[in-house]
């Protein structure tokens, strides 16, 4: 009987066996596919009229309001990869802030002007301030920076300090973030926000501050936090901070505290706080979409029907119709009826959201789990997406995965469960009785052939973890004995054996944890991550600063697999495209290919496009069975179509035996006594041993063979290590050497 396996010619990875290829260029590159796209909006920027609004996301847009749609209208700016450009001031003069470098490597920051609605952009000179907030007042700009304050009278031209009162005993950083004014008959106020300081007002036109916020400071103890700050039009000053939302109809000589409908927040860090022309009060941040407090009314209210996600960063309101725009992590959301109902707007804004978690079902199609934005779908492997989070409370999809039967389990990170039967067109919260400070693993579920289920649950003021067993789907839960006081991975193999890691050990359950087996354990070795199953059961788990080690009997020996591996990469996934020669596996800034079965890595660092400012991190890998893998990245969902494209089968026949295998210095080859024939050397002439190049290498007989007992020996010592095929006449079998 012979069983087919594929074999492996020159179009593979050029590697060293022996050695560790580092940043070299992958020939599994990974491609983007075309989403799931949302465009973190972070902000709004509009004209004194109100007539033209811009959205800053990871490029700038502006609202098109006859073909009701985003435009990029400086989109030659944005082929510069080392810059990020962000709006900040738009009307008789656009005013284009900058950042230099990448995530946390910020080295620097500028300014541009253009005077001519952005046709030319000219450098304002010696300007390496990151701007957050300006203010016209009398046309004088003033511009909040991240650690300085500045003024222009010549509209952003050049620009010059502007004194600022603080108290000298305050020593931490503080930043400058958010200019607002208030114009009445006799005085014109202009108020500063500062993040820990408080609120600062002047009266002079910058030359002298006041702090207005110190009897709030005073009546909490500990830092309080300044988030937001609005005027509305009958001159209220509104803020936000950490021990609540203040009201002031003085100018800020004093303050009231209006917290009544939403006291059940923990903080009131508010992202914004904006005013109508009615003078209703619009505010919102993380996790709590929209409230509102209407005009003579004492009671904060939510405006979310409809709005997705829940995590809003900024809103503008077109005063020419009253039209709400809401910047989230997932792009902009638009109301045409003051905020009771929102839907998705967000057209051409295509930039990637960050993705965690991917899974395939089989002729349905590929998931995506998002961080704040739910769950995408696409049926033509990423070509076209869909969000569907009908049912979902939280967005911020951490894990997902598909039992035997198709039905979908997602975890999320504030420690819900939810299942889909209709392949993630409506999702359902599954009850495991949490109570307060109770948590359950994120980036962890085992699920078997039966469609049990298994996840870790970690007890309120306990130290140790539990493991809670489903046998219908979620809907009733017991708990099982667990194998350690820390569980770090569980996963159910291909026969249905439960697995368990912590730090040092490696554990297996046949009986669904009634009794654990140890069948790892190293002091020496910490931090095992999440196993992987072969499709013929071999068993790998990666490690932090350990490499992969592997077991091929069922977990009771495993070999260390590091060769190539960087000695302080955090390996947390595994996959192997159908047959075990070659395997990828992923650290959060690592990607590796092996072609020997592990014996050798290869380290593709940042081997696909690195688009803008977003950092490429692995968060998730899968094989879809059909030659195409997919990775969950910062930026977005990537693929490397046809991975098995580039190789031949031939046939492997299970009549020929090798032994020892892995083999280091001789193996020796026969025939099973089924099959009648002998391997004779003088006979059988063509013995031929191939590298995974294809490559012919001459055979060395050794002088222990002894052809006429139908068996010969063959001298590997000389191979590098690896993977190999040996072929003995019209049949082949494979052999590794160490």
């Amino acid at each position: 009987m012979k069983q087919k396996i594929f074999f492996y010619f020159c179009s593979l990875i050029l590697l060293l066996l022996s050695c560790n290829l580092l940043n070299a260029e992958s020939p599994y590159k990974f491609e983007r596919t075309n989403g799931p796209y949302g465009g973190f909006v972070s902000s709004f920027c509009t004209d004194s009229n109100k007539t033209e609004i811009f959205a800053n996301s990871y490029k700038i847009f502006k609202l098109n309001k006859k073909t009701n749609s985003w435009e990029q209208p400086f989109a030659a700016l944005d082929t510069n990869y080392d810059r990020y450009y962000y709006i900040s001031y738009a009307d008789s003069v656009y005013l284009l802030s900058y950042v230099l470098g990448s995530g946390d490597d910020i080295w620097g920051n500028g300014l541009i002007r253009s005077t001519d609605k952005g046709l030319t952009w000219i450098e304002v000179n010696n300007f390496d301030y990151q701007i957050l907030s300006i203010v016209n007042l009398d046309g004088i700009l003033y511009a909040a920076c991240k650690d300085t304050l500045m003024i222009s009278t010549d509209y952003g031209a050049s620009w010059n300090g502007c004194p600022i009162f603080l108290d000298s005993v305050q020593s931490y950083k503080r930043y400058y973030t958010q200019f607002d004014k208030i114009k009445t008959s006799g005085k014109e106020y202009l108020f500063l926000r500062t993040d820990d300081y408080g609120i600062c007002r002047t009266s002079d036109f910058g030359k002298s501050w006041e702090l207005i916020t110190d009897s709030i400071n005073k009546a909490f103890s500990g830092r309080n936090y300044y988030i937001a700050l609005t005027v509305t039009p009958d001159n209220r000053l509104i803020i936000a901070a950490s021990s609540g939302i203040y009201f002031s109809s003085d100018f800020g000589n004093s303050w009231q505290r209006q917290v009544t409908g939403i006291e059940q927040f923990s903080d009131y860090e508010l992202y914004f706080l904006k005013s109508d022309n009615a003078g209703n009060i619009y505010g919102g941040g993380y996790g709590i979409g929209i409230i509102t407090l209407m005009q003579k009314e004492n009671s904060w209210k939510f405006l979310n029907k409809g709005l997705i996600p829940l995590s809003t960063q900024d809103l503008i309101i077109d005063e020419t119709n009253g039209d709400m725009f809401v910047g989230t992590g997932d792009g902009i959301n638009r109301s045409t009826d003051s905020g009771k109902n929102w839907f998705f707007y967000n057209d051409s804004i295509n930039y990637p959201v960050t993705v965690q978690s991917v899974a395939f079902i089989k002729d349905i199609g590929l998931f995506a789990g998002t961080e704040g934005n739910g769950i995408y779908f696409s049926s033509n492997s990423g070509l076209l997406w869909t969000m569907c989070n009908i049912g979902l409370e939280d967005y911020d999809v951490t894990l997902v995965r598909s039992d035997y039967n198709g039905n979908l389990y997602l975890i999320t990170f504030n420690n819900k469960l939810y299942k889909s039967a209709d392949y993630g067109k409506t999702w359902n919260k599954i009850n495991i009785n949490l109570t307060k400070g109770d948590f359950i693993g994120r980036r962890q579920i085992a699920i078997d052939s039966k469609n049990n289920i298994i996840i870790i649950y970690h007890k309120n003021n306990t130290t140790t973890d539990s493991l809670i067993l489903s046998k219908d789907g979620g809907n009733i839960w017991q708990s099982i004995n667990a194998p350690s006081r820390y569980i770090g991975a569980i996963a159910f193999d291909k026969i249905d054996n439960l697995f368990s890691a912590n730090d040092t050990a490696i554990f297996r359950s046949t009986d669904y944890g009634t009794t654990w087996q140890k069948v790892f354990d190293n002091q020496k070795l910490a931090d095992f991550n999440s196993f992987y199953f072969s499709k013929n059961n071999t068993i790998y788990i990666g490690t932090y600063k350990n490499g992969i080690f592997q077991s091929r009997d069922n977990g009771l020996s495993w070999t260390q697999l590091s060769n190539g591996i960087n000695p302080t990469s955090n390996i947390v996934g595994i996959c192997s495209p159908d047959r075990e020669e070659r395997i990828f596996a992923y650290g959060y800034n690592d990607y590796y290919v092996s072609n020997d079965t592990g014996l050798s890595w290869t380290n593709y660092e940042y081997s696909f496009p690195v688009h803008g400012f977003i950092s490429q991190s692995f968060h998730d890998i899968l094989y879809d069975g059909n030659s195409t893998l997919f990775a969950a990245t910062d930026d977005g969902v990537y693929k490397i179509f046809n991975v098995l494209d580039d190789i031949t089968e031939i046939f492997i026949d299970d009549k020929l035996i090798i032994s020892p295998n892995p083999a280091s210095d001789y193996l020796e080859i026969s025939y099973s006594p089924s099959s009648n024939h002998r391997v004779n050397p003088m006979v059988d002439t063509d013995i031929v041993v191939y590298n995974v190049f294809g490559t012919k290498i001459p055979p060395r007989l050794t002088s222990s063979a002894t052809p006429q007992k139908g068996n010969l020996q063959l001298d590997v010592s000389g191979l590098s290590p690896g993977f190999y095929f040996v072929r003995v006449g019209e049949m082949v079998g494979k052999f590794v050497k160490m």
